[in-house]
């Protein structure tokens, strides 16, 4: 191809890589919504094996599975109650896996990025893509830099990409 042609495919090119970027992270936001554990284990950060309701909450430690008399169990609870709880166990309450509201809150992030950015392609506002791409980058540059310091091994990769990607898309609208 020659340069003239590559200058005029340029720009849709750019846009529909915008906007396949914009379904994409929608797409991932429905994802860890409807499927939160799939979501945290393909980001990078898999939940532990023991979800928090099997653990005890004063011990942190697994809940056994031997059987105990009606009479351990009362003692267990009446101790429970009689002891002070203290702020720490009041304020925060573990959840499990399932419940843990903060892979679905991620996923509405996600969402509203994927629905600004392709309401800004449709709309043609190719300035305000980039500046929204580029403004991204301050999550993205985080979420890689948390997966290559705690996330799985190997997991930094693919946001390594998705940030050069949003670096790359962000400064090419930018500069139209």
């Amino acid at each position: 191809m020659d340069p003239l042609t590559i200058q005029v495919l340029l720009p849709y090119i750019a846009r529909l890589a915008t906007f396949f970027v914009a379904i994409i992270s929608i797409a991932a936001g429905v994802r860890s919504i409807s499927k939160p554990i799939d979501f945290a284990t393909s980001f990078g950060f898999p939940p532990p094996q023991l979800s928090w309701r099997q653990m005890s909450q004063d011990t942190k430690t697994p809940i056994s599975n031997e059987k105990s008399t009606v009479g351990d169990r009362f003692k267990s609870l009446r101790s429970e109650s009689e002891s002070e709880p203290s702020p720490s166990t009041t304020s925060t309450k573990p959840s499990t896996d399932s419940t843990n509201p903060f892979v679905p809150v991620v996923g509405v992030r996600n969402i509203a990025l994927g629905l600004s950015i392709l309401a800004f392609t449709v709309l043609d506002e190719v300035h305000a893509t980039g500046v929204l791409l580029l403004c991204n980058l301050v999550s993205m540059a985080g979420d890689t830099v948390l997966c290559h310091r705690r996330g799985t091994q190997g997991s930094e990769s693919s946001h390594l990409v998705a940030t050069l990607l949003f670096a790359g898309l962000g400064s090419y609208n930018v500069l139209q």
